[in-house]
């Protein structure tokens, strides 16, 4: 399996003080939370277990940015939240807002991650195909 590069961008901006908010605001108003990666991955005292373990048996370089940074970095703008595929600096969207919006668990995330670490994945495009047909 070639390992690709996903990229992985919280609809949420950077910062100690936005943190302590978003911690509170998911507390407060879950349904009202805007960052849907963020509430999947995450309970209100940090990082789930399941999330943690997917992470780190994958065989694909998983770099996360907040959307102030990924702009920053990226010079682009995407709506949030989102993963995408780095191809050499072409990116490639593999799981868009709209499908985050049609998630409602953490499992249903890795459902849609799980086959590219089961298949000879050695690009985006096809990487963006089977994810899509794990929908």
């Amino acid at each position: 399996m070639q390992p690709m590069k996903l990229i992985f961008v919280y609809n949420a901006q950077s910062g100690v003080l936005n943190a302590a908010l978003d911690a509170v605001h998911r507390i407060v108003s879950p349904e009202s939370y805007p960052c849907e990666l963020c509430a999947l991955t995450y309970g209100v005292v940090g990082e789930r277990k399941a999330w943690r373990e997917f992470r780190q048996r994958s065989a694909h370089e998983m770099v996360f940015y907040h959307k102030d940074k990924f702009e920053e970095a990226y010079g682009r703008r995407f709506s949030y939240p989102l993963v995408l595929c780095d191809d050499d600096g072409r990116l490639t969207p593999l799981i868009t807002k709209e499908d985050f919006q049609e998630m409602d668990a953490l499992d249903e995330l890795l459902e849609w991650l799980e086959p590219l670490e089961q298949e000879d994945v050695a690009s985006c495009e096809p990487a963006a195909e089977l994810v899509a047909g794990a929908a």
